[in-house]
């Protein structure tokens, strides 16, 4: 009898063809990386899966994705800005998917120009550079000429952005005229800064610059004072103020519902807020009315509203070099967003 040996592997086979090796279809993860020092959006930060030795970059917007990964699988990976690991991330990729990680608090760069038209004892350039705003031009509020001469050119105003009135820059004769009410060239300033707002720019008046808000937009805040007068609500006292950020998405942002505000003297107390203002910083303050004083409870102390394509931003405060941190946090979320 003749008896033949199969080989292994077709004994193996004689109950039919192998099995497939079961495959696992691919997942991937999304995010954005936000650089912490700026607050804003990290573009070519580093994101490595050392596990795989894979490594990709973030995209002008900060985003990234880690695509083509084995699912059902748990992945551990870090994002770098600059030198710095700012974040570490595990997560479970099942198959198929792609997991989208939930994006930091952070903001878009302000990379458009800034002037900023100084008042006395100015420190708005270093105050908007802690809040990563650094493309900024300085004219000297206290040149009539040159003030004067920059709101007669619509032009030239729309070159910028976004514009800052600080408390004290010369206003007598190039914003109001109590001597001339008529005075036509000053109304036609006043149009010009409302035009510029409407067109899309931003207008960013403090504290005693109050006037630019009111005579622009009588009808978004109410100031202590007549408001016929220039310079009536000036009567703030001076005092630390525990403000509240009146605003969720601005307390979240800042990490606290509690803002530190101090004041100097005379400043614009606002009574209240038309029906388009917002305020992002209400407080208890207090003001001088002749020999008297007086408080007021739960009053805004930073406001802003849209008007046409742009907006306008007031504070009852100066910008500061020192502001408390919660302060400079609210700056940056006040400027870097609508």
């Amino acid at each position: 009898m003749l008896v033949r040996i199969l080989p292994l592997f077709l004994l193996a086979c004689a109950d039919g063809p192998p099995e497939a090796s079961p495959t696992v279809d691919p997942g991937a993860i999304a995010g954005r990386a936000c650089a912490p020092a700026s607050r804003t959006w990290a573009p070519g930060a580093v994101v490595t899966v050392e596990s795989l030795d894979l490594v990709t970059t973030a995209d002008a917007d900060g985003r990234f994705t880690l695509a083509n990964l084995p699912g059902d699988a748990e992945y551990t990976f870090t994002v770098q800005v600059g030198v710095d690991i700012v974040d570490t991330y595990t997560v479970w990729v099942a198959a198929g998917d792609t997991v989208a990680l939930e994006e930091p608090a952070c903001l878009d760069a302000f990379t458009q120009d800034v002037l900023v038209i100084t008042g006395p004892g100015s420190e708005a350039v270093a105050a908007l550079e802690q809040v990563a705003i650094t493309t900024v031009t300085t004219l000297d509020g206290s040149d009539t000429a040159a003030v004067s001469a920059l709101l007669d050119d619509p032009t030239a105003l729309g070159a910028y952005a976004l514009v800052v009135f600080e408390g004290g820059f010369v206003e007598a004769g190039v914003i109001h005229d109590v001597t001339d009410p008529t005075n036509v060239a000053v109304a036609a300033r006043m149009q010009n800064i409302r035009d510029f707002v409407d067109a899309g720019g931003v207008v960013f008046a403090t504290e005693r610059a109050y006037d630019v808000a009111e005579i622009g937009w009588p009808d978004q805040a109410n100031f202590a004072g007549a408001d016929e007068i220039p310079d009536d609500a000036e009567m703030g006292v001076a005092e630390p103020v525990d403000a509240l950020a009146d605003n969720a998405a601005l307390a979240a942002f800042v990490g606290a519902s509690g803002v530190p505000v101090t004041y100097a003297a005379a400043w614009p107390p606002v009574l209240n807020l038309g029906d388009e203002a917002s305020d992002l910083l209400r407080g208890d303050v207090s003001f001088e009315d002749g020999f008297s004083e007086y408080t007021l409870s739960a009053v805004p102390l930073l406001y802003r509203f849209l008007d046409g394509d742009g907006g306008v931003v007031f504070s009852t405060f100066p910008l500061t070099a020192d502001a408390s941190d919660e302060l400079v946090e609210t700056l940056r979320y006040t400027l870097h967003t609508r």
